[in-house]
């Protein structure tokens, strides 16, 4: 994140990207600015229930400039079984 202008965290493989992301516009709320925030997250992360959490707290909490990404590319960060 500290080679990328605009990245402000990075998250990490146990699916807390969309929570933290969810953070930043309520904060914004509460200060009064106007941003926008953009969560890219894998599709694996998607099986993590904080995720499915802060997508239910959003719409709850009408955040209209959280945007969440989904790179459905059904590849899963685990273990490879050879043959």
């Amino acid at each position: 994140m500290r080679k990328t202008t605009g990245m402000d965290i990075t998250a990490g493989s146990l699916g807390h990207g969309l929570s933290a992301g969810l953070g930043m516009p309520l904060s914004d709320r509460l200060r009064k600015k106007d941003y926008h925030v953009w969560v890219l997250l894998g599709d694996d992360k998607t099986q993590e229930g904080s995720v499915w959490e802060a997508a239910v707290a959003g719409t709850k909490w009408n955040l209209d400039n959280l945007t969440a990404i989904i790179d459905r590319n059904r590849l899963q960060n685990g273990c490879v079984k050879s043959a």
